[in-house]
């Protein structure tokens, strides 16, 4: 590109001169940040790709991406090249992520960038249940008694028969299940 420069003095008199000008482009690494749990709604270990998406701008098929994941769990460091990541994080913890995008290896004019974050993989609460059945049939003497763990507290509680409560009485004979979900929504 050329760039012009005018300069004109309180006289009225000016002049121009040319710069050429070479404009390196900047490529920006960014990559979504947010942590989330382990396991998935159904209680399973996540199996597809975690939600870690490249956002850089601009950025195609053909640019050079690499993402280096230092997982101390299991102290494995790996490296993958694509867009976003693929990766399958061993288990709850933090890790460390750095995404780098280099354009054109081959230009050392190209446009390069990096990025890198902390990802925390959140533990998903469990349960330890105590079962008071009920004595007799027709009766309502029935109770079920939770002491939550894991996760992070405070956590809510969805019963089957819409109660809300961490334990419920009071119950007939039958089949109760109860969702519970920790401040990271994680259940």
């Amino acid at each position: 590109y050329n760039v012009f420069l005018t300069v004109t003095d309180t006289l009225g008199c000016w002049d121009t001169i040319t710069f050429p000008v070479t404009v390196l482009c900047e490529q920006i690494a960014a990559f979504d940040t947010n942590d989330f749990c382990y396991l998935d709604a159904n209680g399973n270990v996540n199996l597809t790709p975690y939600p870690i998406s490249n956002n850089s701008s601009p950025l195609t098929a053909t640019d050079d991406v690499v993402w280096t994941v230092y997982d101390d769990a299991s102290n494995i460091i790996q490296t993958y090249n694509s867009i976003d990541l693929p990766h399958q994080f061993s288990g709850p913890g933090l890790y460390s992520v750095v995404m780098e995008i280099d354009a054109d290896p081959l230009d050392p004019n190209n446009c390069s960038g990096k990025d890198s974050a902390s990802i925390e993989v959140w533990d998903n609460p469990t349960t330890i249940e105590s079962i008071t059945h009920v004595d007799c049939y027709g009766n309502s003497t029935g109770e079920i008694d939770i002491t939550p763990s894991g996760g992070t507290p405070n956590y809510t509680f969805s019963w089957s028969n819409g109660e809300t409560t961490e334990d419920i009485s009071v119950l007939v004979a039958g089949t109760y299940s109860v969702i519970i979900t920790d401040v990271n929504t994680c259940s």
